[in-house]
């Protein structure tokens, strides 16, 4: 959804939450990461290291580019509404292609926090 129209990451349809079943360091499921909804570019075999529902999370996965995909999203609240901050590690694949993909990884997650200020920006009010 926070991706959207860009990019859609496919999500099981039996699972309800991310947290459903997890257990530290066990793939959850790999996630197809798709351009413009259709077009598949990446793979990331979602793995949750550690969990703190509705605060932390941290996602050790293997993905078809990477070697090494580590992000850690944490959430507090502030007074104006709820700040986030993603931090992310990786190694590419192909070193060749590393600052290319370290500025796609930029864009994408600014993206991403532009698009949750776009839809719940509004509850901070």
């Amino acid at each position: 959804m926070e991706f959207w129209p860009v990019l859609r990451m496919t999500f099981p349809a039996d699972l309800e939450s991310i947290s459903d079943g997890w257990q530290p360091g066990k793939r959850l499921f790999r996630s197809w990461i798709l351009l413009f909804g259709f077009l598949p570019v990446e793979y990331d075999d979602l793995t949750l290291v550690e969990l703190e529902e509705g605060h932390r999370l941290l996602e050790r996965s293997k993905m078809f580019t990477q070697k090494y995909w580590q992000h850690e999203r944490e959430l507090s609240e502030t007074g104006a509404g709820v700040r986030i901050v993603d931090r992310v590690v990786f190694e590419s694949r192909f070193s060749s292609l590393e600052a290319i993909l370290l500025m796609i990884f930029r864009q994408v997650f600014r993206y991403r926090h532009f698009r949750l200020r776009q839809l719940y920006g509004h509850l901070a009010a």
